[in-house]
Parts: C-alpha cells; structure tokens; sequence
C-alpha cells in the first residue's frame, strides 16, 4: 500500500499541471517518494493526502497542455529518498549547480520500473 503525502493543481506555464508525491515503504523499512507530475486538474481533485493506494489502482492520469504546465502529455516520474520538506514544491529540473544533491536524492526511477 503507498498513501499520498501531497497533491496539487499548478497550472502555470512551464509547472507541474497536477502533481502527486506518493509515500512508500518497503519491506525492510525504507522509506521513499515517487513524484508523478504533468497529471489532469482531475487527478488531483479525487486525491487526498493520506488516502491509500492499492497495487493496481489507477493514480492519475495525463493532462493535456491546457493543465500540465503547456507541455505536451507526458509523466514526469521521479523517485526520491527524501522530498528535502518541498512536498510539490520539489524541483523537476535543477540548476547545474545542484546536480550533486539532486541525484543524491533523485535515484534512477528505473530501480522500480525495471
């Protein structure tokens, strides 16, 4: 089971669109974000922080350039150790001068994916 920790409609050009950061623990306790970006107004509006996600539920889903942010739809996916106390607010593209702490709380969302 994951819970949503934060969810938001940021429309503005170049933002988010809808965006919603999941909260995961594995088996052995380690916990982790997933950060899911570019979503529908819609999507945002059906979650809650604290609601739970079951395996297999549909999360969200794509928004279109209207409400993502006027970016062609796309998922934004990032996977992240720590939201760094930013919850939505967390970067999606860093400055080059932030490289170093970004992929150190930023895995390669591929661990999950496979």
């Amino acid at each position: 089971m994951f819970v949503v920790n934060f969810d938001q409609f940021r429309p503005e050009r170049r933002d988010w669109g809808g965006i919603v950061v999941l909260d995961h623990e594995t088996a052995g306790g380690v916990r982790f974000h997933t950060l899911y970006g570019h979503l529908s107004k819609a999507s945002t509006e059906r979650l809650a922080p604290g609601d739970a996600i079951r395996r297999g539920d549909v999360v969200a889903e794509l928004g279109d350039e209207s409400e993502n942010g006027g970016w062609a739809p796309h998922l934004h996916l990032q996977l992240l150790t720590t939201d760094l106390g930013r919850g939505t607010d967390a970067h999606g593209v860093g400055a080059l001068a932030e490289r170093d702490l970004w992929e150190s709380v930023s895995p390669d969302p591929n661990l999950l994916l496979r």
